[in-house]
């Protein structure tokens, strides 16, 4: 689930979900955009939910915006903020101070990849194509996460939620009055790090977001 932005009852059904279905669900993960609007709304719901500090976590636009500016924050206070008093729950592997992390799952032969999209440093570049070529030598399947979309050449797919609208009122393109700009997508070399690795032989399942507030699954084009 995705872009909560807030919301408590929402968070609830979420946990009420995994508990009554906890034979089939290892994990849950949220893509980003805890807070409402701003870093500084706080996330005092996320804290007073029980379970919330189980959930998988990742940095989404608002989640960083303050000072009117939307990457208002860098990714050692989102770390401190989002991730330092709950990541020892998540079973992870990850850095202390750096927003993006990988889980394994061995039984099922998969390795989930979440990645900072509004901290696209260099760093977590490098760090994402070793972690792809580990994935790969170790006959893992690779699920990457991010809040905002891995590339904007995709084609839709037909699916029965086709054109539901989850938050109502919200319209593509929507924008306020922050100062400064936000990446929309990850960065092309992400994925051309993901075509490498299928080109090399790594097995790809797919990329998952939040942050269009749509339904919606798509191929990206060939």
């Amino acid at each position: 689930f995705s872009d909560i932005h807030g919301d408590a009852k929402c968070l609830k059904n979420v946990l009420d979900f995994q508990n009554h279905y906890s034979d089939w669900i290892a994990d849950i993960i949220h893509t980003g955009d805890m807070v409402t609007t701003e870093y500084s709304d706080g996330i005092a719901f996320w804290n007073n939910t029980a379970g919330a500090e189980r959930i998988l976590n990742c940095i989404g636009n608002h989640d960083t915006r303050a000072n009117n500016t939307w990457i208002g924050k860098t990714m050692d206070e989102s770390y401190t903020t989002y991730f330092a008093p709950f990541i020892n729950n998540w079973g992870v592997t990850y850095t202390a101070n750096k927003t993006y992390y990988y889980k394994d799952y061995p039984d099922n032969h998969v390795r989930l990849i979440v990645l900072d999209i509004m901290h696209q440093t260099s760093e977590q570049l490098s760090w994402f194509t070793s972690t792809l070529n580990s994935a790969r030598s170790g006959g893992l399947h690779v699920i990457v996460a991010c809040h905002s979309r891995a590339h904007w050449l995709f084609d839709s797919l037909s699916t029965p939620w086709d054109d539901k609208i989850v938050v109502p009122g919200y319209a593509a393109g929507y924008s306020d009055s922050s100062g400064g700009s936000y990446p929309e997508n990850m960065s092309n070399s992400y994925a051309n790090a993901v075509d490498s690795f299928i080109s090399a032989g790594g097995e790809f399942i797919c990329w998952i977001h939040g942050h269009t507030h749509f339904k919606m699954a798509a191929k990206l084009h060939d």
